[in-house]
C-alpha cells in the first residue's frame, strides 16, 4: 500500500514499470495506492495512456466522499467512545458543523482533544494546520497558485475577477493562457471545482483558513 502515491512521479525511478511487473507477475500481490490528488494519482499511473506500462490494467478506483453529518458524528462519538473518553454532544455537533464532513480534519480535531485539547483549542489548531498545510503545498507548486486560492476564499469566483485579483497581487498582465493552466492544474490536484462559471474551493476548512490567513 502507497499513500499518496502522487508524489511518486517525482522519483527517478519509474513505479509504474514496477507496479505493471506486480500486476503481471504476482497474483497473490493487491497493490493499493491512495491519494489526495486524485487527477494527478491517475495521471500519474496512466491507465489510459498507451505509452505507460500500466496501459489498459486492471483497476478500480473509489472515490471517498466527505460524511454526512450523521455519519460524522458517529465517527467522533465511536472515536471518542473507544478512547474512554466523555466528550459533550454539543461540542461534537458543532465540530461537526465547523469541520463539514472532511474525515482528515475530523481525525485531526479528535486526535487534538486526545492530547488534551479543550473543544475551542482543537478546532483553532486544526485552521492553523490547515492553513499551514496549504500555503507549504501549493508554493511548492508555484505561488501563483497559493494567490488564486486566497482570491477565491476571498469571494472572487468569476474567471474575469480571478485574473483582475491576480493581476493586482502580481503587478503585471496575466497572460489568459496562462491564468487557465493555473485554474485546470489546482482542479486536477483537487483543490478547486468549477460549478458553472464560478470557482469554489472543495475544502471548507482550507476555504476559511486562507480567508483569515493575511
Amino acid at each position: 500500500m502507497f499513500d499518496e502515491a502522487q508524489y511518486l512521479r517525482y522519483s527517478n525511478y519509474d513505479y509504474t514499470a514496477l507496479f505493471a511487473s506486480l500486476n503481471d507477475s504476482y497474483e497473490n500481490i493487491t497493490l493499493i495506492l491512495t491519494g489526495s490528488e486524485i487527477g494527478v494519482l491517475e495521471e500519474f499511473l496512466g491507465f489510459n495512456d498507451r505509452y505507460s506500462p500500466l496501459y489498459k490494467r486492471e483497476h478500480e478506483i473509489v472515490h471517498l466522499d466527505r460524511f454526512s453529518r450523521g455519519e460524522s458524528m458517529q465517527y467522533l462519538m465511536r472515536g471518542f467512545h473507544e478512547t474512554g473518553m466523555d466528550v459533550p454532544d454539543e461540542e461534537i455537533r458543532d465540530a461537526v458543523e465547523v469541520l463539514d464532513g472532511i474525515v482528515g480534519w475530523l481525525r485531526e480535531y479528535g486526535w487534538l482533544r486526545y492530547r488534551g485539547r479543550s473543544h475551542g483549542a482543537a478546532i483553532d489548531e486544526v485552521f492553523q494546520r490547515a492553513k499551514s498545510d496549504i500555503i507549504d503545498e501549493l508554493s511548492r507548486y508555484s505561488r501563483r497558485y497559493l494567490t488564486i486560492m486566497m482570491a477565491v476564499s476571498e469571494g472572487y469566483n468569476a474567471w474575469s475577477s480571478l485574473k483582475a485579483y491576480l493581476e493586482r497581487a502580481e503587478g503585471k498582465r496575466i497572460n489568459d493562457g496562462s491564468l487557465n493552466t493555473a485554474l485546470r492544474n489546482l482542479i486536477k490536484y483537487g483543490y478547486l471545482e468549477k460549478h458553472g462559471d464560478e470557482y469554489r474551493i472543495t475544502d471548507p476548512v482550507i476555504e476559511r483558513a486562507l480567508r483569515h490567513a493575511r
